[in-house]
């Protein structure tokens, strides 16, 4: 897993699930931020980024579940 630095620009907020379609974000924006309590099949926070330059990897962690 690895932790990272995000720049998300001007966030698209869906109102209902949604499907990602090829590399735009929809209505024109840098990323989606989809809340759980706006869209009932979401169980946590998600964050989708379009663009890896706005991403830089902080922290690796590796975990061993054994």
């Amino acid at each position: 897993m690895f932790l990272c630095d995000v720049a998300g620009g001007q966030f698209h907020y869906p109102k209902s699930a949604w499907g990602i379609n090829g590399d735009k974000c929809p209505s024109g924006g840098d990323s989606v931020y989809a809340h759980p309590s706006r869209i009932s099949r979401v169980a946590n926070d998600e964050h989708v980024i379009f663009n890896a330059d706005h991403c830089r990897i902080r922290y690796v962690v590796e975990m061993d579940f054994a």
